[in-house]
């Protein structure tokens, strides 16, 4: 589908820009990011996702914020193409190019890579779980993400009202990041939101994992407009492992399936 394309273009990019895969990234992170939606169209399908589970704001919708203009228009046309149904080729070419990134470890060395550069950046120890407490703070960040590529370590749960969580002010995606984190670690930390606040918004909508899918919804969709930090590498490696703890994805694959064969 269209969400998924988006996160195979997302990672050849990022793999294009810290020098991974150099035989291929390059023409992998071109031809994924001519398949997938424009960032712009991606972030609204997010947000319109997880509006049902926000508390009541203004609507910011691109097409009934502005009605009439020409990007208005060109969102919501883009929007429109994206909900359409993906042809099965194009359904199996998507999942072949999401395996071959877990196989090659993409995802997991990009979020390292970022994450320690992201530690070492900073002068403070940073708070996280207790499996992590003997690392020291460029450590730390890493660990979790390495944590998040394995299913024998169950995250600590998330908890939005810790008070350990760092105080970010409220700001739009796509503001300049905090002084500790370069525009890569900023971008890498936006695509993990938004991706965990749709995921979850999905499941709250489906029915899966009623406890919990409401609550996570607007937790990320909260966060999403959050200026980033450093902190948000551990907090995501904990959301994005008990996503997959969960079988979130595989769930909801399952009822579209079912769905499919009434």
């Amino acid at each position: 589908g269209a969400m998924p394309c988006c996160w195979v273009a997302h990672y050849w990019h990022m793999a294009n820009q810290l020098d991974m895969c150099t035989e291929v990234a390059g023409e992998r992170s071109a031809y994924w990011q001519s398949m997938a939606m424009p960032h712009e169209v991606f972030l609204e399908t997010v947000k319109r996702a997880v509006a049902p589970y926000m508390p009541a704001a203004p609507v910011t919708d691109a097409a009934s914020a502005e009605p009439g203009t020409a990007a208005a228009t060109s969102v919501s046309e883009a929007l429109a193409s994206a909900d359409t149904d993906a042809t099965v080729g194009d359904i199996v070419e998507v999942e072949r190019a999401m395996r071959q990134l877990q196989e090659l470890g993409i995802i997991q060395e990009v979020g390292c890579t970022l994450a320690h550069r992201a530690a070492l950046a900073q002068s403070s120890t940073l708070v996280v779980s207790p499996e992590l407490q003997p690392y020291r703070a460029a450590e730390q960040v890493e660990a979790a993400y390495r944590l998040a590529g394995s299913s024998a370590i169950a995250p600590a749960p998330f908890d939005p009202e810790d008070p350990a969580l760092p105080l970010n002010t409220p700001a739009a995606y796509g503001q300049q990041a905090g002084p500790s984190l370069s525009a890569l670690e900023q971008e890498e930390v936006h695509f993990q939101k938004a991706w965990l606040a749709y995921m979850w918004s999905r499941a709250a909508g489906a029915g899966v994992e009623p406890q919990v899918a409401r609550v996570r919804a607007e937790t990320w969709g909260r966060r999403l407009e959050e200026v980033p930090s450093p902190r948000d590498f551990t907090d995501l490696a904990a959301a994005l492992q008990e996503l997959y703890l969960l079988g979130v994805e595989q769930q909801l694959w399952q009822r579209r399936n079912a769905a499919l064969t009434l």
